[in-house]
């Protein structure tokens, strides 16, 4: 999901970077209107018909089979979602949407960023809308499965949670897989639109704003993403229900771990979700300003062992500094991806283009940034999400680690111990567990963390290994390297060549 929302906020950002002074879509009224609603009502209609078709089935045998198609269907409808978005931007819907804003603000013909996030907001509101419908269409199965799920703990005398309402549920889906991601790139949006329009100028005094004849607005669009990422965390502890984790002997083991392994935290949050959720997270760079969560059914779920090795993955993340180095590996790609691909559309003849895309003899410099911005993001993504699945897998193993070290008795994890049986299938139990309640097929793929079939394997070949000198850890140690280089690439591209 959170590839969905960055894929929104990316469309307009290629958008702006191609569209540059064109001023009207390319369809008239009328056909844009058609054109952005017609398709939008029909997908959104074939999705909660299959949703109805879906509960009437989970009665009868083969319900999970059901259950399976509609997984691939909402994927479908989401990835449908995008594609529709991105066909607007293309026929010139958001260029409409600021027109308008125009007349109704009585501005005389502004630059996108004199709006200041407003039009974007807009024109983000429609994918969105779709995309609650369908959890709203989803509802009733989901109340479903938490009704058959409740009659279990009841019988084996778990711990119970009201069933959320549609409201609720709605509301949690939102603040948890949209507003994640999506409150801090609008700020990031807001700002730069602030710098380009003026306004952060306006605040400074002349002498300051451009001395030496230097551009200031990249070191202050960078200064402002670095503010905005730092606190990110603080705002998502208000936006998510959260509250500190209750005194007791968990908390004072899970503190001990940390103390342990020397990692410091903020607090350690219970992230409130009715039960529905099975999940732990950690969020913030540094001391001050990070946390680590907990849900509330992951607590009452799971066994001690399990939470523990829960905990110390999550553990693992701060260790390893795996927050820095992705943010790192994504900037680093992305300017050398930019530039590279860019001198690859250079050399290109775009013959074979003009009929196609109108470019003429010679490529429109806005079509070279354009589209150069595009392969270099799309890229960058995949890069991304193989560099992330490795740091999973390396927090995976970090944990069979302190499991190890528990069980062997050592005072250092990787001083002599050996990846056991117990500590092995302690963690593997915690993955199925969190996949079966998540009701969640272990081979369903995820382009950030892998499947859950896939990090269990790699675990059991785990078994009768020394705790030192592994493979993962190597990997993620020429990672670490190739991204140190590319920064100092980096570093050299912007100091050479400024263009």
């Amino acid at each position: 999901m959170q590839l969905w929302v960055l894929g929104l906020v990316l469309g307009i950002v290629i958008h702006d970077a191609v569209a540059g002074s064109r001023t009207t879509p390319v369809l008239s009224d009328y056909e844009l209107l058609g054109s952005f609603v017609a398709p939008k009502i029909a997908l959104a209609v074939a999705y909660a018909l299959l949703c109805r078709f879906t509960i009437r089935r989970l009665a009868r045998s083969g319900g999970m089979r059901h259950l399976i198609r509609l997984d691939r269907a909402t994927t479908l409808f989401r990835t449908g979602t995008l594609a529709l978005y991105m066909m607007d931007l293309s026929l010139g819907s958001l260029l409409a949407v600021r027109t308008w804003l125009t007349g109704l603000l009585g501005i005389a013909a502004p630059p996108p960023d004199h709006l200041i996030v407003i039009d974007e907001l807009l024109f983000l509101l429609p994918p969105l809308l779709l995309l609650m419908f369908s959890w709203w269409s989803y509802y009733p199965i989901e109340r479903r499965l938490r009704e058959a799920s409740l009659i279990q703990r009841i019988d084996s005398g778990e711990p119970i949670h009201p069933i959320w309402t549609r409201g609720q549920y709605l509301l949690t889906q939102v603040r948890h897989q949209v507003a994640l991601i999506l409150v801090p790139l609008l700020f990031l949006i807001a700002w730069s639109e602030l710098i380009d329009s003026g306004f952060v100028a306006s605040m400074l005094p002349s002498a300051v704003w451009g001395a030496g004849g230097i551009d200031p607005r990249p070191s202050l669009q960078m200064a402002g993403a670095a503010c905005i990422f730092l606190f990110a965390p603080v705002m998502i502890r208000h936006m998510w229900d959260t509250c500190p984790l209750p005194a007791g002997d968990l908390r004072h083991r899970l503190m001990q771990m940390c103390r342990h392994h020397r990692v410091g935290v903020r607090e350690l949050l219970l992230w409130r979700t009715f039960g529905g959720v099975i999940n732990a997270a950690v969020m913030g760079l540094v001391r001050p300003l990070r946390y680590i969560l907990l849900t509330d059914a992951l607590l009452e779920q799971l066994t001690r062992r399990q939470i523990e090795a829960v905990m110390a993955h999550e553990l693992a993340h701060i260790r390893r500094h795996h927050t820095f180095w992705l943010l790192a590996v994504v900037a680093t790609l992305g300017v050398i991806l930019t530039t590279g691909w860019w001198v690859v559309l250079d050399w290109v003849d775009p013959s074979w283009a003009i009929a196609v895309m109108g470019v003429g003899r010679a490529w429109n410099p806005r079509v070279v940034d354009g589209m150069s911005l595009g392969l270099a993001i799309v890229s960058c993504l995949a890069a991304f999400g193989w560099v992330s699945r490795r740091f999973e897998r390396q927090a995976d193993t970090f944990a069979v680690q302190h499991l190890a070290q528990e069980s062997n008795d050592a005072a250092d994890a990787g001083n002599g111990v050996i990846f056991d049986g117990d500590s092995v299938s302690v963690m593997v139990s915690a993955l199925q567990r969190v996949a079966d309640l998540n009701h969640m097929p272990i081979g369903r793929r995820s382009w950030r963390h892998g499947s859950i079939a896939w990090r269990q394997r790699y675990l059991h070949g785990l078994i009768g290994l020394p705790a030192t000198h592994l493979g993962v850890d190597r990997q993620v140690f020429w990672i670490k390297v190739l991204t140190s280089l590319g920064i100092l690439a980096t570093v050299a591209i912007n100091q050479f060549s400024p263009s």
